[in-house]
């Protein structure tokens, strides 16, 4: 029994395309495809690859729950909006994936923030070199701000596209149950 990655129904085991959806499905692990290795490509290409080739658990979640729920796991993903799906859609699994998902990115981005914030004042106290020294730590943060906005458009992206798919990085860290 097979399950299509992006609409989550179950499809006949010879199936090319989802017979729901329309879209192209894999044969599983293993089936010889692109993502099992290819070896024309470059290894940083295939490293760029596995980085965003994280655990997708949208076979396991329900449909429907995924239909009816879409809408709200995105706001899950706009920073302080997370608490909108954990207090309404709090039986939804697809929501409430999502929700965690959010939430750990909403503890980086204050985490980032604060310590940003105490670097800076910190190193701002160092004679002579210390403007030099907030500037570098300012571009550091400015960067890791790029890359949580980044992780934030992904989570949308999975959300609106019905999908259950760990972010990169940070995706492993389970905060609701």
């Amino acid at each position: 029994m097979r399950y299509c990655e992006y609409c989550g129904k179950e499809i006949p085991d010879d199936a090319m395309l989802c017979p729901y959806c329309g879209k192209p499905v894999s044969k599983g692990p293993g089936d010889g495809s692109a993502r099992s290795g290819n070896s024309g490509s470059s290894g940083s290409a295939a490293g760029f690859d596995a980085f965003f080739d994280t655990e997708d658990v949208t076979s396991s979640i329900d449909a429907v729950d995924i239909q009816n729920n879409t809408l709200v796991s995105v706001l899950a993903y706009l920073d302080i909006l997370v608490l909108i799906p954990l207090i309404f859609s709090r039986d939804s699994r697809y929501a409430r994936f999502h929700t965690n998902q959010g939430l750990v990115l909403l503890i980086f981005t204050v985490a980032a923030f604060a310590v940003r914030r105490i670097l800076t004042a910190i190193i701002g106290w160092i004679p002579i070199f210390g403007w030099l020294g907030a500037w570098i730590v300012n571009i550091v943060f400015g960067l890791a701000g790029i890359g949580i906005l980044i992780l934030a458009i992904i989570g949308i992206i999975n959300a609106l596209s019905g999908r259950a798919k760990r972010l990169p990085v940070i995706g492993g860290i389970d905060i609701l149950k």
